[in-house]
């Protein structure tokens, strides 16, 4: 496994998963890395961006949304709850295709005390299911700083 550690972020990865980071707004100036994105061999993302808690839920949500539309046709979406442990994450699926593979893309908000966490998952079906626990596995890191700080 793998580590990745910012201020405000840490969490654990596979070591053959590609990460990519957002280092700041290039608009405020700020230097501070508020994005980060980790690939999987077979294309499947998962993102975790920081915002300032001034971000509502739901704008986060709307403007993720937002994204997906300007992108891709005939989105299918849901709004969700789902418990991770002993956090409430709201947010929504979205579904539709693209090249004739389903693709899943589940977006979560997770309210910190100090600020708010969009996270995004985007996958073909199929590789959705079959990596799951690896997924969740990340998530439970994030969520468990100590988690991640013993590797």
């Amino acid at each position: 496994m793998k580590k990745y550690k910012s201020t405000h972020i840490s969490f654990v990865y596979p070591e053959n998963w590609t990460l990519f980071e957002n280092d700041g707004d290039e608009v405020s100036g700020e230097d501070e890395t508020n994005e980060v994105t980790l690939q999987n061999p077979n294309g499947s993302q998962w993102t975790v961006a920081l915002y300032e808690k001034e971000e509502t839920t739901d704008s986060l949500v709307k403007r993720a949304i937002a994204v997906f539309e300007s992108e891709y046709e005939d989105l299918e979406i849901e709004n969700t709850t789902e418990s991770v442990g002993d956090c409430k994450l709201s947010g929504v699926d979205i579904n539709f295709f693209l090249l004739d593979l389903l693709v899943v893309a589940e977006i979560r908000i997770l309210e910190r005390a100090d600020d708010n966490l969009l996270i995004i998952l985007q996958s073909e079906s199929k590789e959705l299911d079959e990596n799951r626990e690896v997924f969740q596995a990340i998530f439970l890191s994030l969520l468990n700083p100590d988690l991640a700080d013993s590797f």
